[in-house]
């Protein structure tokens, strides 16, 4: 059966077309907020006043797909989404635009809602997690096309005829959406919308997102910020910031399967929180090293717990999805840390945009706080006792599968770090390009790696492990090579890509490899390990890309990642495959 039909077809064009509407006004409307004379409080409602009912309508609307069907819940959504700019190129006065955006918010509460329960129905039952991830990029298409477009729109021709396009885009999704079926089964049942990306595995992921949405502002603005503030070389910040992570990530283990995950993550999330408003108010060195130990204590410590609770919580079919939503998080994270923090410059001091992000890990404090019972794999809530032991490392390293997952946890961190240390530097004074542009590789490299992270979750769970994770380190190998070799502006965005796509299919097969060789009692044990190769990674990344940029040439600081990336790519060929063997049906 064909993955895009018809039906499926049309609903992923006017579901393109339902995003890159909203996406195209996502920079605009503050920036009209603004000229009507918006405060910094009333320009923050003008974000929550739209995603307040877009949240409080989900659960009612879930019902109502099952009572009224999906498709004029599709078509309601859509239809919202041409009136409401309609109304924001009519009116003229605050008030009255911050009404709009409650009715905007409900059109992305009816209208995305019932369109994933859709694509949920017209999957192929044995492709359900691969059409759902296809279905996503309509969103990332539109993440990646609306704000640049609304941007240009904006400054050429101004507001009225930004929100008229805005309008017609989404008059478009409703003329598409009208081509489509009824997809409700005849004897539904409640509706999961996104049961198919493990539901199980949406609780840690969301608490993970909290850590890497602040992380990818940080990744993008720190080292601008530290030049202005003159706090040193903001290099200082991820060489502590790695090694307070190798420091607190064993203990932290062994106090995740002690006392629990709640108990572990919950000061992670305050200590993370803490840190960066620390960044943010601090005005020499001293508080930017200060920023990144809490920072690292607070990552180190969150990071494997969230992990071994997303293993804890989801059958063995489903880890690869579940890595792969868990791992999702990340990107999104580097995806819309830069957006968001992006639109706070632009409306107020170098420095807030750190304290937002310290405000989100704190506001996800309180969802962590709540009563969080372990699961296993069956589904039944235990109790973890024992003390895990560092002898278990030992049959674990002995295991080639679980080596290559420790080299692929330190690949990712130095191929993360190694653009940090030196990109910004080159794309300023030898590209020549503006200070205000530099996150544009980290953003290309995020998306590239969101587009495709889906389905190598999906793909893992299919083919195996190494059969997802080999190719990608070779297409890593490849990229770091291009990079080094090819220079230009166009170049260098064109290798970002591949290697964001690198990145995408080489992260849900280690973890997934650590969820499957690692018994119960060993898991706290060896998702530290897996975290501490990652530090190490964080921690040499900087230093390998540094010195070799500074004394051989910054071609030689990318054939260095390269030869790091190969590597672990043949120590992933030489390994054994770990994905669990189905039982017939």
């Amino acid at each position: 059966m064909s993955l895009v039909g018809s039906p499926f077809r049309a609903l992923w064009i006017a579901a393109f077309l339902f995003y890159l509407s909203f996406q195209l006004l996502v920079p605009v409307v503050p920036l009209y907020g603004v000229r009507l004379g918006a405060s910094d409080v009333q320009l923050g409602l003008l974000t929550g006043l739209f995603a307040g009912p877009a949240m409080l309508l989900r659960p009612v609307v879930g019902q109502l797909t099952d009572s009224l069907g999906r498709r004029p819940l599709i078509l309601l959504g859509s239809a919202i989404f041409s009136a409401a700019p309609l109304g924001y190129a009519a009116v003229g006065g605050l008030a009255a635009l911050l009404a709009l955006r409650v009715l905007h918010g409900s059109g992305m509460g009816f209208g995305q809602t019932a369109a994933s329960v859709a694509a949920a129905d017209l999957a192929p039952i044995a492709r359900r997690g691969e059409a759902l991830g296809v279905f996503g990029l309509a969103s990332t298409f539109g993440i990646m096309l609306g704000p640049y477009a609304g941007i240009e729109l904006y400054e050429r021709f101004g507001s009225t005829t930004t929100f008229l396009v805005a309008a017609s885009l989404a008059a478009g999704s409703v003329a598409v959406a009208t081509t489509l079926p009824e997809t409700r089964p005849p004897s539904a049942h409640a509706a999961r919308p996104l049961g198919m990306l493990s539901a199980a595995a949406l609780y840690p992921s969301a608490l993970y997102l909290a850590f890497f949405f602040g992380y990818g502002g940080v990744v993008s603005f720190l080292p601008l910020f530290a030049e202005r503030e003159q706090l040193g070389n903001p290099g200082l910040f991820y060489t502590l910031f790695a090694l307070a992570g190798v420091a607190v990530r064993p203990g932290a283990g062994r106090l995740a399967d002690r006392l629990g995950r709640r108990v572990v993550v919950l000061p992670a999330l305050v200590a993370a929180g803490l840190a960066l408003a620390l960044l943010a108010a601090g005005r020499s060195p001293v508080w930017l090293g200060a920023a990144a130990l809490l920072y690292g204590i607070g990552f180190g410590a969150g990071s494997p717990a969230l992990m071994a609770m997303t293993t804890d919580r989801v059958p063995l079919e489903e880890r690869g999805r579940a890595m792969s939503l868990f791992q999702g998080s990340v990107g999104i994270g580097f995806l819309l840390g830069p957006v968001f923090g992006g639109l706070i410059l632009a409306a107020a001091s170098a420095n807030t945009p750190f304290y937002i992000y310290g405000a989100v890990c704190l506001a996800f404090v309180p969802l962590c706080a709540r009563a969080m019972r372990r699961v296993t794999e069956t589904g039944r809530a235990h109790e973890v006792v024992g003390r895990p032991s560092w002898r278990a490392m030992k049959p674990l390293l002995a295991n080639s599968a679980y080596r290559s997952a420790l080299g692929a946890s330190a690949i990712a961190f130095i191929v993360t770090a190694a653009p940090q240390t030196i990109l910004p530097r080159y794309w300023t004074d030898v590209l020549h390009m503006s200070k205000a542009s530099s996150g544009i590789p980290f953003f290309v490299e995020a998306a590239a790696g969101m587009l495709v992270i889906w389905h190598a979750g999906a793909l893992s769970d299919r083919r195996g492990r190494k059969f997802v994770l080999a190719p990608a380190l070779a297409a890593g190998v490849v990229a770091s090579i291009g990079l080094g070799l090819f220079g230009g502006t166009i170049a260098l965005v064109g290798w970002m890509s591949l290697l964001g796509f690198a990145n995408g299919y080489s992260r849900p097969g280690p973890t997934a490899i650590v969820a499957d060789v690692a018994a119960p009692e060993e898991r706290a044990v060896a998702v530290a390990g897996y975290r501490i190769a990652g530090d190490i990674g964080a921690l040499i990344g900087p230093v390998l890309a540094g010195v070799l940029a500074q004394y051989v040439g910054y071609g030689a600081a990318w054939i260095g990642v390269a030869a790091c990336v190969a590597v672990v790519f043949f120590m992933t060929v030489a390994s054994v495959e770990t994905m669990p063997v189905r039982e017939p049906a």
